[in-house]
């Protein structure tokens, strides 16, 4: 039942209107060289949606009008993480060589519990 919950809670936070708003991804990632980071769409083939400088682990990207879709945060060839962008601040922190930690919004956040589940 709870696993019901969470699929529905992401569900309605991936359809929710988003018009106008912004999501702001914020990255602190220890133990990886500065370089450029992009955030792509994994279902349409790698697309990068948007691409940012890393420096000393920290990087940033702010997205106008985005649609609520799992994307993946690439620091050259890895992916560092997987998150659902929407309207709202996601905040990515931790290692690369523990599992990182993500924060904000909705639908991570239920994407985090569903995870834990598992």
């Amino acid at each position: 039942m709870k696993k019901i919950f969470l699929i529905m809670a992401m569900a309605a936070a991936m359809v929710a209107c988003n018009s106008g708003k912004k999501c702001v991804v914020e990255g602190d990632i220890t133990g990886i060289e500065d370089g450029v980071v992009t955030l792509s769409e994994p279902q349409r083939g790698g697309e990068v949606l948007a691409e940012t400088q890393m420096e000393n682990g920290k990087f940033r990207f702010v997205l106008e009008d985005v649609e609520p879709q799992l994307c993946a945060v690439n620091v050259g060839e890895d992916t560092v993480a997987m998150i659902f962008t929407e309207n709202g601040k996601v905040k990515i922190s931790g290692s690369v060589a523990e599992v990182v930690t993500i924060e904000g919004t909705l639908a991570n956040e239920a994407y985090n519990a569903f995870n834990a589940d598992m």
